[in-house]
């Protein structure tokens, strides 16, 4: 079973990449040979990388996070910015999913494609 920390630490490894728009052809392909990604991409490229079987998961946030919460998956955000590894889906004002980070466990920060946030409070759904 994979977990959490395998899947945060496959994150890790694309600090640095460059940000690349909306569905692009580097998250469909989940290449480490584009290094770039954006938010979704992020998610489906370390859980690819860490083993996770792939079957059905959506490469877009707000899919992702109904991939989750379908599976059972879903939980509290106190509990989600305090684990490491899970996932964080901001939403707008509407309640659109339109991003997803990983928490980086401690609380106070998030983990997303442009490397380091200082605001895993924005998440309005949360998974593990």
């Amino acid at each position: 079973m994979t977990t959490n920390e395998q899947v945060f630490q496959q994150a890790l490894k694309m600090e640095g990449w460059a940000y690349c728009a909306y569905d692009c052809k580097c998250n469909r392909l989940a290449s480490e040979a584009c290094r770039a990604t954006d938010c979704s991409g992020h998610i489906y490229q370390a859980l690819k990388w860490a083993g996770y079987p792939m079957s059905g998961v959506p490469t877009i946030s707000r899919y992702q996070y109904k991939w989750g919460a379908n599976a059972g998956l879903a939980v509290s955000r106190d509990k989600a910015i305090h684990t490491r590894g899970a996932l964080l889906f901001v939403a707008n004002i509407f309640g659109v999913i339109g991003h997803v980070e990983f928490s980086v466990g401690d609380g106070l920060r998030s983990f997303g494609e442009t490397g380091h946030s200082n605001n895993p409070y924005a998440c309005k759904y949360s998974y593990i």
